[in-house]
């Protein structure tokens, strides 16, 4: 009977760990996202992508960058990098297919970070959207 109660506490205190995470002030902002060259509609284009990180439930973590360059609500992860606790900026260069999505909308970059982890199973403290601008 012991084990049982014990098994049921440690899963829900498990389950419970990303809301945790995130009820501690993890934050993500994209500062700026910006193209190299110039933008063409279903070509490849690389970008400087500026993110600050700030980390608080975690000693290390993973920031992913990635662009909804296959549909205009779904972002595909392009880059990884890991982060350490306390607040930092990181700039990332990316490589993604620019897609102008016309009325569908934006095409975007997120960011985000959360657990380093090779589980599968991931789920972020905290995360970020902003639009690239076609200028």
């Amino acid at each position: 009977m012991r084990r049982l109660i014990a098994t049921a506490i440690v899963t829900v205190c498990a389950g419970a760990a990303p809301s945790m995470a995130a009820a501690q002030g993890n934050e993500v902002r994209i500062l700026r996202v910006e193209p190299v060259g110039p933008l063409t509609s279903v070509q490849v284009a690389e970008f400087i992508v500026e993110v600050e990180v700030d980390l608080r439930s975690a000693f290390q973590a993973a920031l992913q960058v990635g662009f909804n360059d296959r549909a205009p609500d779904s972002f595909r992860t392009v880059a990884t990098e890991p982060v350490q606790a306390g607040r930092r900026t990181l700039t990332l260069r990316a490589r993604s297919v620019y897609m102008d999505w016309g009325e569908r909308g934006d095409f975007s970059v997120r960011a985000n970070v959360g657990p380093w982890t090779a589980d599968g199973i991931w789920r972020p403290y905290a995360e970020a959207v902003k639009a690239v601008a076609d200028e």
